[in-house]
């Protein structure tokens, strides 16, 4: 047996003017987080609460569950995503029709009501509209075959040896870095025992070290830390209520408050602040 004590560096989440296949990914991976926080903080904390025999009243929160259902199951956001991904004549527009067919009438779902190129979810921090141009190309990640010629070419050993085993029209799902993940490939088995390979996509490499992620926390003792900026110029001295209240409740703090005043004195919610460097809550 071995001990380890780790750092996590939280996604932020993000929700700007265009969002596009980034966006998505870095807002389901807060979206997940976030599902590991409300474990934490409300299901055990409560569980502690009655087991200890604290007089506290039940406090209703914001489960994600459902919204993160919408991404990873079958045929969710990610799956429809990687089928059209394979298609040889998949396209952004054909994705697009198929997630409106599967999911309009999702509440976590929203297909706008004026027909561009973009479909929504609601994410526990609100609404994000993800622009759908370009999402396939970067979900395949295909490797260009001239740059793979010069790569194989390198007169260094360590680069050489990274793509020594790739071959033209195969190098794709490279997930955004030389050497990691290219050439990565899903067995799939079909009827008559016989297999195929199946080239994985970024999303599926994200979604599967992701969970990678998730197992490991699912094993540690947490603590949470949360940053807040107190105004959008870095200057001390300088605090802005509406936009720390937006922060607060873009990352589920607010109603971790509520449940920390039925806890002992000692360990009441602290507040540290230190100058132009923001808050700290832990």
């Amino acid at each position: 047996a071995f001990g380890f004590i780790g750092i996590l560096d939280i996604f932020g989440f993000e929700n700007f003017e265009v969002n596009r296949y980034e966006q998505f990914n870095i807002n389901f991976a807060n979206e997940k987080l976030q599902e590991y926080f409300n474990k934490h903080i409300f299901s055990l904390e409560q569980h502690e609460y009655s087991k200890e025999g604290i007089d506290w009243a039940d406090i209703e929160w914001v489960d994600n569950a459902e919204c993160l259902d919408l991404i990873e199951r079958k045929l969710g956001v990610l799956d429809l995503m990687d089928e059209e991904s394979r298609f040889p004549k998949g396209t952004d527009k054909s994705l697009l029709e198929k997630l409106h067919g599967n999911h309009k009438d999702n509440p976590y779902y929203v297909k706008p009501k004026v027909n561009n190129a973009k479909f929504g979810i609601r994410h526990y921090a609100g609404e994000v509209f993800y622009d759908i141009n370009g999402l396939l190309e970067k979900n395949r990640d295909t490797f260009r075959d001239d740059i793979l010629k010069v790569l194989k070419d390198s007169r260094s050993d360590f680069v050489y040896d990274l793509f020594e085993h790739l071959t033209p029209g195969e190098a794709s799902g490279g997930g955004g870095k030389a050497g990691k993940g290219m050439g990565r490939q899903h067995t799939v088995i079909k009827r008559g025992g016989r297999s195929s390979r199946k080239r994985a996509t970024v999303s599926s490499q994200f979604k599967e070290s992701l969970h990678s992620l998730m197992s490991t926390l699912g094993q540690a003792n947490p603590y949470f830390i949360r940053c807040i900026k107190p105004n959008p110029d870095k200057a001390p001295n300088c605090f802005v209520p509406d936009m720390v209240l937006n922060q607060l409740k873009y990352s589920g703090k607010t109603i971790p408050n509520t449940l920390a005043m039925w806890e002992y004195t000692h360990t009441l919610f602290h507040l540290i602040c230190k100058g132009s460097k923001g808050f700290a809550f832990f």
